[in-house]
């Protein structure tokens, strides 16, 4: 089972960090951190930031995310 989520990616223009429904982006000198809606906000994120798409993702338990029990 997984207990808590962290992604890390390295993009053309900066990188992305996740923990949690935590997600921190840094382009250049710039960043913006925000939540997570839901799973199907992760699926995007997927999507954009990390290059694949992974619909079981909208099914995932993250026991440290009420939501997402």
């Amino acid at each position: 089972m997984t207990r808590r989520m962290m992604l890390r990616a390295l993009t053309a223009d900066g990188r992305v960090g996740v923990m949690n429904r935590d997600v921190t982006l840094w382009r250049g000198d710039d960043v913006e951190a925000f939540q997570l809606a839901d799973r199907a906000a992760l699926r995007a994120l997927l999507v954009a930031h990390f290059g694949f798409d992974l619909p079981d993702v909208e099914q995932l338990r993250v026991p440290t995310i009420p939501e997402w029990r």
